[in-house]
């Protein structure tokens, strides 16, 4: 080996002078990093004191109700502004250049009669009515649906599936009213659904007002309802119209007679052409 030897004694003290070394590079180390620290604090404590600082605290907060009121404003604007959704998602009509109207005979089949008066069942009076309307609809230029054309038994949830999937922008459910042990109570009244569809209101009181105008019944009004299953569950305008009682002994009479059946029908027809003008 070449170089100078280090004796023994020389060595030890090399060896004896590291932690020495090593102690003060450590508090040197530490020190600096205090000095760091403090002031690291000094400038926070004078940036807190500063009257800038205070502006900018003042700002952030009036920061959040700003943002606030701009995401209310925000959302209303899209309310108002936004496009409305048509058809069968809350519309007044489906945009697809086509009126399209579901007929509903309410009840149907020996096991739906509905209210059975001696040998008068709504069943039939219902599908009667219905089918005159069916007519006179599709003389008008309407293309008409029906819920059933016969006796053959069919759901609720059944009628209303098949409204919405034959995309129409109205839906008509034609029945019979009655009152148990009561011979007077008579007149038209028609229901519907404010929350399915915000048009049902607007098609309903159409529809009252053209009956009301053309027979003389006794008006019933519109009444608002959100357990009935057909407007319930129907997506589009909607309303369930009770033409009259069949428990009343002369309205019963009227309500089976031909050609009070046609002027139920064709005033249920005009109904349906103001509601129709109307959302145009």
């Amino acid at each position: 080996m070449q170089g100078r030897m280090i004796s023994a004694p020389a060595a030890h003290a090399k060896i004896m002078r590291q932690p020495t070394d090593f102690l003060k590079m450590t508090f040197t180390r530490l020190h600096v990093k205090m000095e760091h620290i403090r002031e690291g604090e000094q400038r926070r404590n004078r940036m807190e004191k500063s009257p800038h600082r205070a502006v900018a605290r003042s700002r952030k907060k009036r920061m959040v109700p700003v943002a606030l009121i701009a995401l209310v404003l925000l959302a209303a604007a899209a309310f108002v502004f936004w496009p409305r959704q048509t058809g069968t998602f809350g519309g007044a009509l489906v945009d697809d250049g086509v009126d399209r109207i579901v007929i509903d005979p309410g009840h149907g089949g020996d096991a739906n009669p509905g209210c059975v008066y001696g040998d008068v069942q709504e069943r039939h009076v219902n599908l009667a009515i219905a089918l005159k309307l069916r007519d006179i609809l599709t003389e008008r230029g309407y293309t008409v649906a029906m819920t059933r054309e016969d006796e053959t038994p069919i759901g609720l949830g059944e009628r209303a599936e098949f409204a919405n999937g034959q995309k129409a922008d109205v839906f008509v459910s034609i029945h019979q009213n009655a009152v148990e042990n009561n011979d007077t109570t008579s007149g038209i009244e028609t229901w519907y659904n404010q929350e399915t569809n915000r048009h049902s209101k607007k098609l309903a009181q159409s529809i009252q007002s053209a009956l009301i105008a053309a027979t003389g019944a006794v008006d019933r009004e519109t009444i608002a309802d959100t357990t009935l299953a057909v407007t319930r569950l129907s997506q589009m305008a909607s309303c369930l119209v009770e033409t009259g009682f069949l428990s009343a002994t002369e309205e019963r009479a009227r309500l089976c007679d031909d050609a009070y059946q046609t002027v139920l029908a064709t005033a249920i027809a005009d109904g349906l052409d103001a509601y129709f003008k109307a959302a145009r």
